[in-house]
C-alpha cells in the first residue's frame, strides 16, 4: 500500500485564502460567462480599484475558476516584469501557444506605460479563445471607449466595498468578535484592507494597553516583578517576596559627613 499523496504548503495557503474570499458576485458571474466561451462574452475584463480594495483576490479567484474548467493560467506581474513590450511578450508567451488560455495581468499599474501597445498591438495578437483579465489601479484609458472596434471585446470591471453583509461575513471568517464587528465596520466601511488594518491595529492596542498596566505596577501579567539574582540573570518573583530595599553600611554613611 503507496504512502498517502503529499501535500503543498501552497495548498495550505490557497485553503486560507479561498475561505476569507467574500463577495463580488456580479463579477464572478461575469468572469463564468467569459470562461464559458460563448460567442457573446468579453475576450479582456479590465478590472481596477483603489490599492487594497481586492483586486489580487479577485485575480485569484480567477485563477481557481479557470483551472476548475480546465484552463491554462498565465500569471504576469507587472511588479516583476520590466515596463518594456518585449519583456512582457516573454513573460505571457505562453498564452499565445496554449488553447484556451487564461491570461492573468496583476499590479498592471506598475507598468501602465504598456496600456497603449497592450491594447493596440498584444491584445489583439492573441488567439480569440484566450481570455485576458487586466488588473490595475487605474481605470483603462478612454481611447479604449472610443474605439468601437473593443465595445464587445472590452469589460471594465471597478471593484467597490464590499456590501455591509459581505463585510460582516469577512470579520466573521476573520474571527473577529461580534462586540467589535460594529465599530469595525463604522470605521473601515466595506474596505478589505482597512478592515484588516483596523483590526490588526486593535490587537497591538490591546497589548500596548496590557504592557502598560503591568509597567505601572511593576510587576508582569504573572504578578511577578523581575528581579536579579546572584548570576545576574533576569528572573521572575513574586511581589511578596521581593527583596527588601538595601540598606546602607554605617561606613557608607560615615562617608557622607
Amino acid at each position: 500500500m503507496g504512502a498517502p499523496p503529499r501535500g503543498r504548503i501552497a495548498d495550505r495557503i490557497n485553503v486560507a485564502r479561498d475561505h476569507l474570499f467574500v463577495g463580488r458576485e456580479a463579477e464572478q458571474a461575469l468572469l463564468r460567462h467569459a470562461l464559458a466561451g460563448v460567442p457573446d462574452a468579453p475576450s479582456v475584463l479590465y478590472v481596477h480599484g483603489p490599492g487594497g480594495i481586492g483586486k489580487s483576490a479577485f485575480i485569484r479567484q480567477c485563477a481557481k475558476e479557470a483551472v476548475a474548467v480546465g484552463r491554462t493560467v498565465v500569471h504576469v506581474d507587472g511588479r516583476v516584469v520590466p515596463d518594456a513590450a518585449q519583456a512582457f511578450e516573454k513573460a505571457a508567451e505562453t498564452a499565445a501557444r496554449t488553447t484556451r488560455a487564461l491570461q492573468l495581468i496583476d499590479t498592471f499599474e506598475h507598468c501602465q506605460g504598456l496600456e497603449g501597445w497592450l491594447r493596440d498591438e498584444f491584445l489583439p495578437g492573441l488567439p480569440a479563445d484566450v481570455l485576458v483579465v487586466v488588473a490595475g489601479r487605474h481605470a483603462p484609458d478612454v481611447r479604449w471607449s472610443a474605439d468601437p472596434g473593443w465595445a464587445g471585446v472590452l469589460k471594465v470591471i471597478a471593484l467597490g466595498d464590499l456590501s455591509e453583509g459581505e463585510a460582516e461575513t469577512f470579520l466573521a471568517k476573520r474571527g473577529v468578535d461580534v462586540a467589535r464587528r460594529g465599530a469595525l465596520l463604522a470605521f473601515a466601511a466595506g474596505h478589505p484592507l482597512a478592515r484588516r488594518t483596523t483590526r490588526l491595529r486593535g490587537r497591538r492596542s490591546d497589548r500596548s494597553a496590557t504592557g502598560r498596566r503591568g509597567s505601572r505596577s511593576g510587576t508582569t501579567r504573572s504578578g511577578c516583578r523581575p528581579v536579579r539574582s546572584s548570576s545576574n540573570r533576569c528572573r521572575t518573583s513574586p511581589v511578596s517576596c521581593a527583596p527588601p530595599p538595601r540598606t546602607r553600611s554605617p561606613r557608607s554613611r560615615a562617608g557622607d559627613h
